[in-house]
């Protein structure tokens, strides 16, 4: 380093014990190589580009009927129709598939099926103690001996 330069400033910081140096003084995240440099630099072009292109759009004193995006018909694209690199059918991915699509089924039947048995007891004695889980879901014992009112 030369007499009139002043020090890098991610210089005097330094990882601690407890606590990691943030990214952006990491030398891992900014000295990175030049092939490395020419892609992020290749990607900001692409993305300049399409920006000025949906800049030119949306300024257009005749603008088209319909004002396209072309970042986001690209981020779409790759969301619908590219879906295979970023999802693999796995058995875990099956089973929490399984487990999301039945699970909730088997679960509020089983819950309904409690209280329409825990209601029996109490429906038999008295009208009163009906809740409205069990008068929308009663077994036919229940219904056609008219303990349930059906109106």
């Amino acid at each position: 380093m030369a007499a009139g330069q002043d020090p890098p400033a991610a210089e005097p910081y330094r990882p601690s014990r407890y606590v990691s140096l943030p990214a952006e003084l990491d030398h891992a995240t900014y000295d990175v190589s030049p092939e490395k440099r020419r892609a992020e630099a290749e990607r900001l072009a692409i993305r300049a580009r399409l920006k000025r292109q949906y800049q030119l759009q949306l300024n257009n004193p005749n603008p088209p009927a319909i004002i396209e995006n072309p970042a986001l018909l690209r981020w779409s694209y790759a969301r619908t129709y590219n879906i295979y690199p970023t999802f693999r059918p796995t058995p875990k991915t099956s089973f929490l598939g399984v487990v999301w699509a039945i699970g909730p089924v088997l679960f509020w039947s089983a819950v309904f099926k409690y209280d329409r048995v825990s209601q029996l007891p109490r429906l038999n004695v008295s009208d009163l103690a009906v809740s409205l889980i069990s008068v929308f879901y009663c077994n036919k014992a229940l219904c056609s001996t008219g303990s349930v009112n059906q109106s």
